[in-house]
């Protein structure tokens, strides 16, 4: 079980640093009123995955728990389509941002693929969160799960302002408090 969890830690790091060096230091995405929708993306891909590094790191979601957790992957895949589409939109994405985004799509392929024949025996069980350990795994995917979830407030709070203030310009000089 420990193959998929590792490519999914793998794609956490990645998306780690494609949100600390492309989003926050390259294009500044929180003092950009156009990047709030963006951002409301963001936001909403980091629930997802919130929910996929606290579950899978600690639990065996089993029966209609599995059958959720399905849900949510099939939801970041269509999160992620729209962000692309979006960031296509409104900005120009660095070569190193597209190239990252290429690569963190075929991780979260593998990542999809070693999952589904342990997701597929899960649905098959009776309802239920059965509790496992990765080891230090576990713990790392648990620190994934806590910057995801403090990055997603952090998100969503930036997309309601800037989506406020989009349509207000005399706001536009206050943006440097995200």
């Amino acid at each position: 079980m420990d193959s998929p969890l590792w490519v999914l830690a793998a794609v956490g790091i990645m998306g780690g640093y494609d949100t600390i060096v492309f989003h926050e230091r390259v294009a500044r995405l929180a003092s950009q009123p156009a990047a709030w929708r963006e951002l409301r993306l963001h936001a909403a891909r980091e629930v997802v995955y919130l929910v996929l590094f606290s579950t899978l790191a600690w639990f065996a979601p089993h029966g209609w728990i599995a059958a959720a957790l399905a849900i949510a992957l099939a939801a970041e895949i269509v999160i992620t389509a729209f962000d692309f589409i979006v960031e296509w939109d409104t900005r120009k994405l660095p070569r190193g941002e597209r190239a990252l985004h290429a690569i963190i799509a075929i991780a979260y392929g593998a990542f999809l693929a070693l999952l589904a024949p342990r997701l597929a025996m899960w649905f098959r069980l009776p309802t239920g969160l059965t509790p496992v350990s990765h080891g230090v795994l576990s713990w790392f995917l648990s620190l994934l799960a806590l910057g995801v979830a403090i990055w997603a407030v952090r998100d969503a709070s930036a997309a309601r302002y800037l989506r406020m203030i989009e349509s207000r310009p005399e706001l536009r000089p206050s943006l440097e408090r995200f």
